[in-house]
């Protein structure tokens, strides 16, 4: 008789317990889903949000540098030495100013081509010219008869080999990189990668009364452009930007091939 009573306590006691402990354990269970969930969805929204910032700095670091060049051709299209030589037809001296201004703006190669696009100046002359097919030679020359819609234009453009090849100043080892077979890569057959991103700047130059006298072709080679993905990390990437000890990399991509990075080795 008393070993049941004792019994049926223990098992009331026990009942009471659960129905105490029962919904407590169940809201800690929800809480600590809550918050994992929370913690989840806040990092991941961070780190999106860092993406897109980062995207969006490099975004405007490409125009930046876009618009810089071309107010670099700009100017040089206005320059008095430039005009005069021009106007007397000193072809060795027009060609001099144009090396100058390529090495002293960063350029990897300046041409001076007619209107058209049809010619390019050599320092023995004008000779004929196949000018590079594109929306922005669309945009800045005079083709078919038809007046540009511009008188200047800067974008990234995609050079085959025989385009760039015709460039003395861009070296063939800064450009062709051999194919190393990577894990997830797409699959190709070629095994040398030989084209060329090339931010390219087109500038009228156009005379007092209107007429245009020619225009100005300028590139700036991205493959191997180790100091182009310098600024852009450093931009990116400032002080602070980073937990201590990380280092922030850049890579320039062409297709799924990289043409530049500072990724370390």
């Amino acid at each position: 008789m008393n070993l049941s009573s004792n019994f049926r306590g223990w098992t009331l006691r026990y009942k009471l317990l659960a129905l105490v402990l029962g919904p407590l354990l169940l809201l800690a269970g929800v809480v600590v889903y809550l918050s994992a969930h929370w913690s989840t969805s806040y990092t991941y929204e961070q780190l999106f949000t860092k993406v897109n910032t980062d995207l969006r700095v490099t975004h405007d670091v490409f125009k930046r540098i876009q618009t810089y060049r071309q107010e670099s051709l700009t100017s040089l299209s206005n320059s008095f030495a430039f005009l005069h030589s021009l106007n007397n037809n000193d072809h060795e001296e027009l060609n001099r100013i144009l090396q100058q201004h390529r090495k002293f703006e960063g350029f990897d190669f300046i041409n001076f081509l007619n209107a058209d696009g049809t010619q390019r100046l050599f320092e023995d002359g004008w000779q004929s010219w196949n000018t590079k097919l594109s929306p922005l030679t669309t945009q800045v020359l005079q083709t078919d008869k038809q007046k540009p819609v511009s008188e200047a234009a800067a974008g990234i453009e995609i050079y085959a080999r025989e385009q760039w090849d015709r460039e003395k100043s861009i070296k063939p080892e800064k450009v062709i990189f051999p194919l190393v077979e990577t894990l997830r890569a797409a699959p190709t057959d070629k095994k040398w990668e030989d084209r060329a991103m090339v931010i390219r700047v087109l500038q009228q130059v156009i005379a007092l009364n209107g007429e245009t006298l020619g225009v100005l072709e300028g590139g700036l080679l991205l493959n191997s452009n180790y100091g182009f993905v310098d600024e852009i990390r450093d931009l990116v990437y400032g002080p602070g930007s980073l937990a201590e000890g990380s280092r922030g990399t850049v890579t320039v991509f062409l297709d799924d091939v990289r043409i530049s990075t500072n990724v370390p080795i």
